[in-house]
């Protein structure tokens, strides 16, 4: 279906208050948005609208707060939508790659749903109000408008491609939970959602009267019947179940509005193959979940199990997962984690000779793991490396070379300071300076690297003197030639 847009400013204000972060957004109209109306993004509920007010230039204000574990993507867009055909709002949180990055000191643009042939409705609705009242002069404008108004319908229907079953084709193909692709992450908990990965994943649609619908170990065919080309319901022995597709959001959702029983379109089948697969579904979400932010790589690479309520019985009723000891065994833990600390606990088993499976109960805590700090960007590492230069250990350079990273460019403090200190590095301690850089280059931004070494910004650098060291140095070829070429280039730039 075609959707006529209307850009309207709006000024993101990102502050963080208790268990709520606040985004202020301004700009022209409401359309009847109202406090606490939802916010969505993909389809879940992220957070509400706040406070609605006029500000002192006369334009309006909504205050939306999101939970502190959402962060507002780099390429977000806002989007004023109707949630049901009564024209309730809400407000959605979109992602559009073609856009600028979201900057939270900037003015970003958003689109209202919908808005021409919303605004026809409104003109059309007062004029026969006018009509009922006895003002007949609007009798022949009226009559006018509503043959507008047929047009345009006419014109967005035969837009629409409408499959066999009466369904829109945008509805067509692979559909998946956002349990799977973002609550169980955002959440950081498994528990809660077992059910879906056993049966209730994926939908898939075809031109037919019937869908493909499960999870990971139960799937089939349930029949449906349309209600319009975005609206169907499921019928099974269980009952009916009515699913809503959304275009201004991109998902289908369980219900009459957005819920966190949402599916969002696969859109290359990856995720498809992954569910249909244990091991690859194991292995998914486990490197999601347990990141080296929190757990070595070496315990990482170790963990061979996660609850997931695949089995026929499932033996664990909380979070576990199992890692190979040194014997080759799998030891199985219990996981929780709590705000920027992922904690272990031990765990017992008992077999029930009656039934022939063995549970597991939760024990006491084994071990905590904080969460590493963020270096992208960290400048206390790059004033601690450019104090140390003389003494600087491997540990040290390497935790500065990780601070480099694309997300840094329009980091002024950081991008200056950074790029001064890494050619008093190299400069001072070439060998050092190589040596890390080549043990290490798989962990680190090695191309945002090089960038920097190509635009030097202090004019008090020995580029000649940094060259001959790294012709000196025992780097491999390429690595070398890398190095090379960007002092090069930085030589060039600087004559």
């Amino acid at each position: 279906m075609k959707y006529s847009i209307l850009y309207i400013l709006l000024v993101a204000v990102l502050v963080s208050c208790d268990s709520k972060n606040r985004t202020v957004i301004e700009f022209e109209e409401l359309r009847g948005l109202e406090e606490k109306a939802g916010v969505y993004f993909k389809g879940y509920e992220v957070g509400e609208v706040q406070k609605i007010e006029l500000s002192k230039s006369n334009n309006l204000q909504v205050t939306i707060g999101t939970g502190i574990n959402f962060d507002i993507p780099h390429n977000a867009q806002f989007i004023l939508y109707s949630t049901d055909i009564l024209g309730t709002k809400a407000i959605g949180i979109i992602e559009n790659d073609s856009i600028n990055k979201f900057n939270l000191n900037e003015i970003q643009r958003g689109i209202i749903e919908n808005k021409d042939l919303e605004d026809k409705f409104t003109e059309i609705a007062n004029e026969i109000l006018d009509v009922t009242k006895g003002n007949v002069k609007n009798k022949d404008s009226l009559l006018n408008k509503l043959d507008s108004l047929e047009s345009n319908i006419s014109i967005v229907i035969d837009s629409i491609e409408i499959m066999d079953n009466e369904l829109s084709s945008e509805l067509k193909g692979d559909w998946i939970s956002t349990i799977f692709t973002d609550s169980i992450f955002d959440k950081r908990e498994i528990a809660i959602w077992k059910h879906a990965f056993y049966g209730d994943l994926f939908i898939s649609i075809n031109d037919s009267d019937t869908l493909l619908a499960g999870g990971n170990m139960d799937f089939g065919e349930i029949l449906f019947y349309s209600e319009d080309e975005n609206t169907f319901v499921t019928v099974s022995d269980w009952g009916e179940t009515k699913y809503t597709y959304s275009k201004g959001i991109g998902v289908i959702y369980i219900g009459d509005r957005p819920s966190s029983s949402v599916f969002k379109r696969d859109a290359d089948s990856t995720q498809m193959s992954i569910i249909k697969d244990e091991n690859a579904l194991m292995s998914y979400v486990i490197k999601r979940l347990f990141t080296g932010d929190y757990l070595p790589q070496k315990t990482i690479s170790k963990i061979n199990y996660i609850s997931l309520g695949l089995e026929t019985y499932t033996p664990f009723s909380f979070d576990a997962i199992g890692i190979e000891n040194e014997k080759g065994e799998t030891e199985y833990f219990g996981w929780k984690f709590i705000d920027d600390t992922l904690e272990l606990y031990k765990t017992t088993s008992l077999y029930d000779d009656d039934s022939g499976f063995t549970s597991y109960q939760l024990g006491k805590l084994h071990r905590k793991f904080i969460k590493k700090e963020n270096l992208k960007c960290n400048v206390k590492i790059v004033l601690k490396m450019n104090e140390s230069i003389d003494s600087a250990s491997d540990e040290l350079v390497l935790s500065f070379f990780k601070t480099f990273g694309e997300e840094c460019k329009n980091n002024v403090e950081y991008s200056e300071f950074s790029n001064e200190t890494l050619f008093k590095l190299i400069q001072n301690q070439t060998v050092l300076f190589c040596k890390v850089l080549e043990k290490y280059r798989n962990e680190i931004e090695l191309n945002e690297i090089l960038k920097e070494l190509e635009n030097p910004l202090h004019e008090l650098i020995d580029l000649n003197k940094i060259k001959e060291g790294i012709m000196k140095s025992e780097l491999n070829k390429e690595l070398k030639a890398k190095l090379l070429d960007a002092i090069d280039k930085a030589i060039e730039k600087m004559n």
